[in-house]
This record gives C-alpha cells, structure tokens and sequence, in this order.
C-alpha cells in the first residue's frame, strides 16, 4: 500500500514538473523588436571588394486594431556576409529574423566567381531555412528589392509563389532548394543548374520575370539555358510534373500550332558502356490531353491521334537531343546526372572511370526514345469548322 502511495506521488511529482517547464515559450520575443527578413540578395562590389548584401524586411507596427504591415529595404556592404549582416542589425534597429526568408538571389557577377562565399554563412545560419529557394540574377540581385515601387508588397513571398506556380504549371525554371544546390555543387557525379530572375524594360515599367536556368561547373556559373531548353532539361532529369507542350511542326506550313497538356511524365536513365564510350539510353514516358488546336486538322480520329504522337515523340526526342550535344559542347558540365546514374546502375565503372568524368562527359552519346499516350482531346474531340 505504501508502495502504491509512492508511486502516486512520483507520477504527481512528474506531471507537476512538466506543467511548470513546458508551458512558456522558452525563447519568446516580441514580433514588434523584430526585423522579419523575407528575401536576401547578395551582390559583390569590385571597386571596393566588399560583399552588398540586401534584405527585404516586413515591419510589423502595432496599431488600435490590428498590426500594420509594411515592408523595408536595408543594404550594407561588408568584407564577408557575416559583417554586412551585422552592419544590417544597426541600420535596422532590429534583430533581424531569418525563419521567413522564402527566397536567396545571387547576383551573376559573383556567381560567375564563385558561389560559395555566399553561401556559407547563410547555410551555416541556424536560423535560415535549408529549403528557401535560391535563384540567380542576370542583374545586380539587390536591384530587385531596391526598385520595387510598391513598400506593402512582399516582393519575396511574390517570387516564392511564382517559382511554385510555374513548377507545377510551366515548367521553364528548376526549382531549387539551398540544400539540393549545396549537395549538387558538391558532387562528383553531376553539376548544379539555377533559377534564373530578370528584371524586363517596358514603356518605363520594370517587371520581373523568371525564365531558363544558368548552368554551374562546380561552383562557378558558366553559361545560361533559356526557358524552352530548360523544360527538355526538366525531362531528361526526369523533374517535370505536368505543364504545357507546344508541338510546333504539326502542321504542314508551320503556320498553326497544337498545345499539349502533360499530366505525367516518367524518364529512365540507363547507362552501357561499350568500346571506351558511354551510352545512355534515356526514356521518357509521358501522358497528354489535348489542351488547343489553332488549325482545322482533326486530331480525334486514330489517323489523326498517330499523327499528333508521332511528331509530339520526335520533337522532344530531338530537342533532347540537340541540348545535350549543346552543353557538351559549349560548357562541358553535367547537369543531366548521367554520372549520378552510371555510379547508382554501375558502381563498378563509376569508381573506376570517376576521376576521367568531365573529360569523358564530353564524349556521351545519348539516344533519346520518348513513348506518349495521348488520353483524350478535353471537352471538345474535333475542331471548330467554319460555315459560311
């Protein structure tokens, strides 16, 4: 019976101690006392061989009613990013708070470089988010922030949302994570690519517009893929989730398009090695509707359906095909993963053919075989004919 007593007290003991630990917020701040950092640009000054590194920073002011959200730019340059930031604090007045930073911009200027300076700190923050995506300018990335017009707009959440948009849309831009980019830069058996950000002059409007992807050799960025050669980049490494496909030689005198919808979409890389080369078979399986057809030929009958497929597969297998001869070519880096696929398949030529990679990646002949299974042509089978 004293036993049970005791045991009673312990459990007491125990629920008494967890209540009085556990219910206060063991790092409480003040959300007015804080800076709230949504996007970081980072830049390098040659003049002065100082870091700029620019922040977009939500400013929460207390009112009667409810908190008034503004928005604010702080720039500070610094001989490391660590430096810039706490010259940042002292502009700002603020702890600055780096949990909501949705997006990292890398001017190109130090991408071409070297990225890694840039990084460091910001990967190494406790604080920063390992998932916030990363994007390179083709301009100075604090000119993004700096020439907004609009202070209650959150620029950053902006661009955030549009990367997302367009990954699960229309697939022209890799969407990247800091953690994937650093694992990529880091690899031996394949080369990171970029988002790409830049900023568009019409009639004294600035716009943005994010479009293509800038291909990196190890840290260094080496060159640029615009949007429609990104999306056949997306194919090969086997990342396109769905989005629009526009097959431009349909028709006869080129003068009418048909747009397809991809609703799946599945790539297989196999790797065979034969006579001192490296072959890699790359499949592509993909599903399709029928999303638009600006001419009058009819592509719901059979006839019309194997006419469609046909030069659907031979267009992407050709696109394909010429990209990867390109970046051979003009950048010799592997965005593609085909080392990634020989050391996952063929561990044993991987290890014994590693340290030739960049120079035999050169020498990759690849052939591209796509197999599409167009479901159906939406709403409407055939085309709208013309009466009188």
């Amino acid at each position: 019976m004293a036993k049970i007593k005791c045991n009673k007290l312990k459990y007491l003991f125990a629920i008494i101690l967890v209540v009085v630990t556990f219910t206060s917020c063991w790092n409480y701040r003040e959300i007015e006392k804080l800076g709230i950092v949504t996007g970081i640009a980072i830049d390098y000054n040659e003049e002065s061989s100082k870091y700029i590194v620019t922040f977009e920073i939500v400013d929460m002011q207390a009112g009667d009613k409810a908190s008034m959200i503004n928005t604010q730019v702080i720039s500070n340059e610094g001989d490391s990013i660590f430096e810039a930031i706490r010259i940042s604090i002292k502009s700002a007045s603020k702890k600055l708070y780096f949990s909501h930073a949705q997006v990292l911009i890398i001017g190109k200027d130090i991408a071409e470089r070297g990225i890694i300076p840039a990084l460091d700190f910001i990967n190494r923050h406790g604080e920063t988010r390992h998932n916030i995506a990363i994007l390179v300018s083709s301009c100075e990335a604090s000119k993004l922030f700096t020439e907004k017009k609009n202070t209650s707009e959150i620029l950053s959440y902006k661009i955030a949302e549009t990367i997302k948009v367009a990954d699960e849309n229309l697939p022209i831009i890799p969407k990247i994570d800091l953690w994937q980019f650093v694992n990529r830069i880091s690899a031996e058996d394949e080369s990171a690519v970029l988002p790409m950000i830049h900023e568009i002059y019409e009639e004294n409007i600035t716009t943005l517009d994010i479009d293509g992807a800038g291909i990196f050799k190890g840290q260094k960025l080496i060159g640029y893929l615009d949007g429609e050669e990104t999306r056949m980049l997306l194919f090969i490494r086997d990342e396109i989730k769905d989005g629009i496909l526009v097959i431009k030689d349909i028709y006869e005198d080129k003068a009418e398009n048909v747009s397809i919808e991809i609703t799946e979409s599945k790539t297989k890389i196999t790797p065979h090695y034969l006579d001192g080369t490296f072959i890699m078979n790359i499949n592509i399986r993909c599903e399709v509707v029928l999303g638009e057809n600006t001419g009058f030929k009819d592509f719901n009958s059979e006839e019309g359906m194997k006419k469609l497929k046909d030069t659907a597969e031979q267009q992407i297998e050709k696109e394909a095909e010429q990209l990867i001869k390109k970046v051979q070519r003009e950048y010799g880096s592997d965005i593609f993963g085909f080392g990634k696929a020989i050391r996952v398949q063929r561990a044993d030529l991987w290890k014994k053919y590693k340290k030739d990679w960049r120079s035999m990646f050169l020498l990759v002949e690849a052939e591209v075989k796509v197999d599409m299974a167009i479901k159906n042509s939406g709403m409407q089978g055939k085309p709208t004919k013309v009466g009188y």
